[in-house]
């Protein structure tokens, strides 16, 4: 395929990868605009915005919670169990017997 095909293919079927790059600047107002340049990547498929501004100072939250996630199972098996063998306890006082 050539160029021209691949971008016509882009327009037709719409873009293979759409990303947003925020780069953290805390010396701006955090009430300022966000203004999003677009990066130019000679891709049609690959559309890229950049923008540099206080919202890309935010904490990644998945990286925090991965250690977590990986025992996120084990977790949820002790929890339901602890609440089967304490919920035996309140069923008759939840039916009212």
């Amino acid at each position: 395929m050539d160029d021209n095909s691949i971008a016509k293919d882009c327009a037709v079927n719409g873009p293979d990868f759409f990303e947003f790059i925020a780069y953290c600047d805390t010396e701006n107002d955090k009430n300022d605009q966000v203004v999003w340049k677009p990066i130019e990547n000679g891709d049609a498929c690959k559309i890229q915005y950049e923008s540099t501004s206080t919202a890309g100072c935010r904490t990644d939250l998945k990286a925090m919670i991965k250690p977590v996630l990986n025992f996120g199972g084990s977790i949820m098996i002790v929890l339901g169990l602890a609440l089967v063998f304490y919920g035996a306890r309140l069923f008759p006082w939840v039916l009212g017997g």
